[in-house]
């Protein structure tokens, strides 16, 4: 961390943490970051999320998701302060009360590969992310509120050892025939 001394006429650094044998933890850049409701920062870098509690001079925290997340640019929070950030891997958001990350990537639609782009809150509090030709813009309340009306996709059972795929709209009727012997299947799902 780099801080201006008046006395001096120049910037002091002081270790944060971040640092291990004179080098970055993780390697490289730091590239965004946002002040939580506590006053710690939340600091985005090649390896994963840092937070940085400033009163005390350290790292209190460090997110990868298991080195999953890979580099992270940019980071904001909604009204819950929940934790929104954009990374190489798609966008993330922290649950805070749950302690649960949740990505969001091509799978769920999204363009990609490059994730790159802005992550801001707008005055109505939806996230907005840019991303490779497109803005796409999240409501925070749709994660934390449950909704008793969510549909539901099957999209995957196992029955007597075959895989058996099924098409990925809501409309279409889902029908699995099990033999008398085949009592045991698996069935995969996603709730929208």
């Amino acid at each position: 961390l780099l801080q201006f001394d008046r006395k001096r006429d120049r910037f002091v650094r002081h270790k944060i943490g971040l640092e291990q044998d004179g080098r970055w933890r993780g390697t490289g850049s730091l590239f965004g970051a946002d002040e939580d409701e506590t006053g710690r920062l939340w600091i985005c870098g090649l390896g994963g999320v840092y937070v940085y509690d400033p009163n005390n001079r350290r790292v209190d925290s460090f997110f990868s998701e298991k080195g999953q997340m890979g580099e992270t640019y940019r980071i904001c929070f909604d009204k819950y302060w929940n934790v929104w950030v954009n990374a190489l891997s798609g966008i993330w958001c922290y649950l805070r009360q749950k302690g649960k990350w949740i990505q969001f990537t091509p799978r769920d639609g999204l363009p990609g590969p490059d994730f790159e782009g802005f992550l801001a809150r707008d005055s109505h509090q939806d996230i907005w992310c840019g991303l490779q030709n497109a803005v796409v813009r999240f409501h925070p309340d749709h994660l934390v509120m449950p909704s008793p009306d969510a549909p539901v996709i099957i999209t995957e059972a196992l029955a007597s050892g075959s895989s058996i795929h099924f098409p990925l709209n809501n409309s279409s009727v889902k029908q699995l025939i099990i033999n008398p012997e085949g009592n045991y299947f698996t069935v995969d799902f996603a709730v929208l």
